[in-house]
C-alpha cells in the first residue's frame, strides 16, 4: 500500500494505492452505521455548535416487504454518540433521496 500527499489545500488531501486485498481490508475495518435496522447510506453535516454536529442522514433496511427507506436528521455529540430523530418514512429509494437533499438544502437556507 502506497499513501501520498497531494499538492495545496484540498478536501482530502491524500491519495492511496492498494490492492483489491488492501482495499478490502481497510473497507472491512471500518464499522457501518446503523440505526434501529437501518444502515445508514448517507450522512451529511450540516451545523456544527457547541461540540455537536448536526446531520441528515438516509437508511436502507430489507424486509419482508423489501427495501424500506427513512431520512433522519442527527447530532453527534462531542463524545460520538449519536441521536436521531424526525424520520421521514419511504418505500421507494427515489423519494427518500429527494427528501433526504430537500432537508439538507432547508438546513442551509
Amino acid at each position: 500500500m502506497k499513501i501520498t500527499r497531494a499538492p495545496g489545500l484540498m478536501k482530502y488531501p491524500y491519495t492511496i494505492e492498494a490492492t483489491e486485498e488492501e482495499f478490502r481490508a481497510i473497507r472491512d475495518a471500518i464499522p457501518e452505521e446503523t440505526n434501529q435496522g437501518y444502515t445508514i447510506l448517507k450522512a451529511e453535516a450540516c451545523m456544527e455548535c457547541d461540540g455537536r454536529t448536526e446531520r441528515i442522514v438516509l437508511g436502507r433496511t430489507v424486509t419482508r416487504l423489501g427495501a424500506q427507506y427513512v431520512t433522519w436528521e442527527s447530532i453527534v455529540n462531542e463524545n460520538g454518540e449519536i441521536d436521531y430523530y424526525w424520520g421521514h418514512y419511504f418505500d421507494d429509494y427515489g423519494e427518500a433521496l429527494h427528501d433526504y437533499y430537500k432537508r439538507l438544502m432547508e438546513k442551509f437556507e
